[in-house]
C-alpha cells in the first residue's frame, strides 16, 4: 500500500514536470513498474557482495587459509542446485510468492551466518553461505520478471536496469558490512545482521512482479532437448554460461594472485576488485542502446573480444595497472555476453515454455560458475596466474564457434 502511494506521488510529480506525451509513452509506463525491482535487486544482492567481501576473512579465522574460500564456493553451488526447483515452483505458485519466500530465506541465511560467527562455527557459516546461494537462484529471475512487464523493444532496457542494481549492491554491501563489522564482540556479526534487515526491507518492492499462477497443461510446450535443437537457444544459454564461467574463473583467483603472488597491497587489490564489479554493471546503463545499434550477436562478439584482451594483458603484465585494465575488461566482457544472451533467450521459446527455458538457462549458468570457482584456486596453485589464464581460452573459442559457425545444434 505504501509503495503504491509512493508510485502515485512520483507519477504525479513527473506529470507536472514532463509533457503528457512523455508520461504516457511506453518507456515511462514501463519504468514505473521496473524501478521497484531495481531497488529490490540493490537491497537483496547487497548480501552477496557483503559476503564476498567478508566471508574469506572470517573463514580464515574460523578454519584455515586452505578452507577460507569454501563458503564463497558454496554460494554458486547453492544457486545451481536451487534454480530448477525454484523456477518450477514459480510455474505453480507464481513468481511473487516464490521470490518473497526467497527473500525470507535470505534473511535466515544472514542470521545463520551471524550466529555461526558468534558461535565460532565454520560449519554454520558455510551452511549460511549455501542457503544464501539458494535464495539467489530465485532472485536472479528478477531480470526475466522485468522483461515480461514491458513490450519487446524495451526488454533489453528493463533487464539492464534491474542488473544495474548490482552496482548499487557492489558498493552498499561492503560499505555497510565494514561500517557494522564491529557492532558485536565477534567481527562481522553485525554485518550479516544488517544484511538480514536489508533483505527483509526488499520484500515490499516485489509488488509489481506478476502474482498470477501459470499452470502449463500436461505435455504442453517443448522439452529442453527440443529447445536446444534451436541454434539461437543454445547460443543464448552458452553466452550467459561462458560470461559467468570466464568472469568467475579469473575474478576468484585475482585477489590471491595480486596480493600473495605479485606483492600488491590489500588496498590496491580491493580497488581492482571494486573497479571490476563496477565494470560488470555500469555498461547496463547503455546496454539497450548498444543492442539497438549492434544487435545481440555483435554485442556477444564485443564481449568475447574484451575477454581476449583480458587474457592477453593478464598474461603479459602483472603490474597494478595491468591488473586493473584486465579486470575492467573482464567486467565489460561479462556484461556484454550476459545481457545479450539474456535478451536473446525470450526470443527462442514460447510463453508456456518460459519457466522451462529460464530454469534450464540459470541451472547451466550457475552450475558452470560453481565448477569453475572450485577449479580456479586449484589450477592457480598448480599452474600459476599466467597459465591459469590460458585455461579460459577454450570457453571463449567455444562461444565464438557457436556465434560464427554453428548452424545446427548437436541436440
Amino acid at each position: 500500500m505504501v509503495l503504491h502511494l509512493v508510485n502515485e506521488y512520483f507519477e504525479t510529480l513527473f506529470n507536472a514536470v514532463f509533457t503528457t506525451q512523455v508520461v504516457n509513452s511506453p518507456m515511462w509506463q514501463s519504468f514505473k513498474y521496473i524501478w521497484p525491482l531495481f531497488v529490490c535487486q540493490s537491497l537483496a544482492f547487497s548480501s552477496v557482495t557483503q559476503m564476498i567481501f567478508s566471508v574469506s576473512i572470517v573463514g580464515k579465522q574460523l578454519a584455515s587459509e586452505q578452507w577460507a574460500t569454501l563458503p564463497i564456493a558454496l554460494m554458486p553451488i547453492g544457486t545451481a542446485l536451487g534454480v530448477l526447483p525454484l523456477t518450477r515452483s514459480m510455474a505453480v505458485f507464481g513468481r511473487r510468492r516464490v521470490m518473497i519466500f526467497s527473500l525470507l530465506l535470505l534473511v535466515f541465511a544472514n542470521v545463520l551466518a551471524a550466529h555461526g560467527i558468534n558461535m565460532q562455527s565454520f560449519f554454520l557459516l558455510c551452511l549460511g553461505s549455501f542457503i544464501l546461494g539458494i535464495s539467489a537462484a530465485a532472485l536472479s529471475q528478477l531480470r526475466f520478471a522485468a522483461m515480461e512487464m514491458v513490450p519487446q523493444p524495451l526488454q533489453a532496457g528493463a533487464a539492464s536496469m534491474v542488473l544495474f542494481g548490482g552496482i548499487v549492491a557492489a558498493n552498499l554491501g561492503p560499505e555497510l558490512g565494514l561500517a557494522s563489522s564491529e557492532y558485536f564482540e565477534q567481527l562481522f556479526v553485525g554485518s550479516y545482521l544488517v544484511m538480514a534487515v536489508l533483505a527483509f526491507c526488499a520484500i515490499p518492492f516485489l509488488w509489481p512482479v506478476q502474482g498470477k499462477v501459470v499452470v502449463a497443461k500436461k505435455n504442453s510446450g517443448r522439452k529442453v532437448r527440443e529447445l536446444l535443437a534451436q541454434p539461437d537457444f543454445l547460443l543464448a544459454v552458452s553466452a550467459a554460461a561462458v560470461a559467468y564461467a570466464v568472469m568467475s574463473f579469473i575474478m576468484t583467483a585475482t585477489p590471491i594472485s595480486m596480493h600473495e603472488h605479485f606483492g600488491h597491497s590489500l588496498a590496491d587489490t580491493k580497488w581492482v576488485i571494486q573497479s571490476h564489479i563496477s565494470a560488470m554493471f555500469l555498461p547496463s546503463l547503455f546496454s539497450a542502446w548498444i543492442i539497438k545499434k549492434l544487435g545481440q550477436k555483435n554485442m556477444m562478439l564485443a564481449g568475447l573480444l574484451a575477454f581476449v584482451l583480458t587474457l592477453v594483458i593478464g598474461f603479459s603484465d602483472q603490474g597494478l595497472w595491468a591488473f586493473w585494465i584486465a579486470l575492467v575488461l573482464l567486467g565489460i566482457g561479462w556484461n556484454f555476453l550476459f545481457v545479450s544472451g539474456t535478451v536473446l533467450l525470450p526470443q527462442t521459446h514460447k510463453e508456456n515454455e518460459r519457466f522451462t527455458a529460464q530454469g534450464f538457462n540459470d541451472s547451466v549458468v550457475f552450475s558452470v560458475q560453481a565448477f569453475v570457482a572450485v577449479c580456479s584456486g586449484i589450477l592457480l596453485s598448480m599452474m600459476g596466474w599466467q597459465w591459469m589464464l590460458l585455461m579460459a581460452g577454450p570457453l571463449i573459442l567455444w562461444q565464438a564457434y557457436l556465434l560464427f559457425f554453428k548452424q545446427e545444434s548437436p541436440w
